[in-house]
Parts: structure tokens; sequence; C-alpha cells
């Protein structure tokens, strides 16, 4: 359990810092040549520790699939939110964010992102828009 938790904390580490996933390895030859000076006895639970490119990858996708989890959940209580695309971001992926509650939007200004008739900014105008005239009675109140 030490050590398949122990490959998270480097696979985390590795993501974050942008580094390629064949840094895995190398990390952990690191570790296993510290422990032999720190705590020889030890070697064998450092030497356990599984950081291959393909480990590394699939605790990669855990950990955002993770996140991803927990800002759903979390969205659900957003009583207002923004966001922050540029033209790579996968729009295929819902978090199940109301549409009234788009505060904010920001993007890199690529075409596909502010073209006038369909761009990004356009469409999440038009829906933003649809989905605030059916939560607000003229009036202006909340329904």
């Amino acid at each position: 359990e030490a050590t398949a938790l122990a490959s998270y904390v480097v696979s985390e580490m590795i993501a974050k810092s942008g580094k390629p996933f064949t840094d895995g390895e190398f990390i952990k030859d690191c570790i296993i040549k510290v422990s032999v000076v720190v705590c020889p006895d030890r070697r064998n639970v450092f030497s356990n520790i599984s950081q291959s490119a393909n480990t590394v990858a699939e605790r990669v996708v855990e950990l955002s699939k993770d996140l991803e989890e927990q800002l759903c959940e979390k969205g659900k209580a957003f009583s207002a939110y923004s966001i922050a695309l540029d033209e790579s971001t996968d729009l295929v992926n819902t978090l199940g964010l109301q549409w009234h509650y788009l505060a904010g939007l920001t993007t890199d200004r690529a075409p596909v992102m502010i073209g006038k008739k369909n761009g990004l900014v356009v469409v999440v105008q038009k829906k933003s828009h649809q989905s605030n005239t059916m939560h607000h009675s003229p009036a202006g109140t909340v329904q």
C-alpha cells in the first residue's frame, strides 16, 4: 500500500512539473540510490515502487479523473463560475455546471473561439442567454 501511494506521489509530481512520464524510472533509480546510503535495510521497499512510463500515465489519468469528479461534485454548489479555454480544450467533457451560473469566459482569441457566427463565445452567449431567460421571470426574480 505504501509503495502504491509513493508511486502516486511521484506521478503527481511528474504531471505537475510537465516532465515526461519516462522520468518515473529515473526518479525511482535516484530514490533507490539514496535509500542504499540512508537506509540500506529498506532498499527492497523502494525497489517495489512501480514508476514505468505506463504506470505513471495510468496514475496521472486516475488522478485527473478523481479531480474531475471532485470538481463536478463541488460544482453542484457553485452560485457562479468562470471558465478559461484555449483551442486545445476538450469541449466534450461535461461537468454538469448550470449555464445560468456562468459569470465569465476567457479564451485565447483563436478563430474557433471568437468567430462571429459559430465561435465558442457566440455559442456560449446564446446558451447562457437561453438558460437565463428560462430561470428568470420578466420581473427579474429567480423562478
